[in-house]
């Protein structure tokens, strides 16, 4: 999703509704907690979790829970392996996260690709933070990053060489593989530090803030 300065939604890759339900329903057989992202019909962006059952799960909605992300709401336990809960509750759905060890989201990676591999896109990505667990996301297929730096760069009449990108997760590969400037975070994914021109330091530290910071000073001369 691209959205303007003012708020405004420019572009949105939303996942198909009859294809979130099979993955849904799939992911509930196996007992697997979703993290939905969406948008309900007052067009608040939504994203709904169940209670945590693993370390990194909890991890992850602490530090929401710490930002006070306005965009948290629990659900029930078990409602979320329903689609049709979900569905009253989001009219536009963005992507379903599922996060677990390696060996889990595979199981469930191995059962979708050959399914819907054709029609959205798939991704397993590595969490960072906590070793051992894995990403799996589905969503739009055309809901990569690289498209969207396209779109972006089209839209501003903007060279791609004069446009810097900032990143941390290997989901950022694709605007890495496009954009001039090149930022990771000291903690970013190893195989995207090696792809960056400017490590800054870590998120932890406010890294990319601190790198804009010093940037408005260069430029602020």
């Amino acid at each position: 999703m691209i959205a303007a300065d003012t708020g405004e939604v420019i572009r949105k890759n939303l996942l198909d509704p009859a294809v979130f339900d099979d993955v849904l329903g799939i992911a509930g057989e196996m007992g697997m907690k979703p993290y939905i992202f969406g948008k309900n019909d007052r067009g608040e962006e939504k994203l709904l979790y169940e209670e945590p059952e693993n370390s990194a799960q909890m991890q992850y909605i602490d530090e929401r829970m710490k930002r006070n992300d306005k965009r948290l709401q629990k659900a029930e336990r078990g409602s979320l392996l329903h689609t049709q809960a979900a569905d009253i509750a989001l009219k536009e759905l963005i992507n379903i996260n599922f996060l677990y060890a390696e060996e889990e989201n595979r199981k469930l990676e191995n059962i979708l690709r050959p399914q819907y591999g054709s029609k959205v896109s798939i991704k397993v990505i590595k969490d960072i933070y906590n070793p051992g667990y894995y990403y799996l996301e589905v969503s739009n297929k055309d809901a990569n990053k690289g498209k969207m730096l396209e779109y972006v760069s089209n839209l501003l009449q903007a060279d791609m060489q004069d446009i810097t990108v900032f990143g941390d997760q290997a989901n950022d590969k694709e605007m890495f593989d496009l954009a001039g400037t090149k930022v990771a975070v000291e903690n970013a994914n190893e195989k995207l530090k090696a792809m960056a021109d400017i490590i800054a330091e870590s998120n932890d530290q406010d890294g990319v803030v601190k790198y804009l910071q010093k940037v408005w000073e260069i430029l602020g001369d």
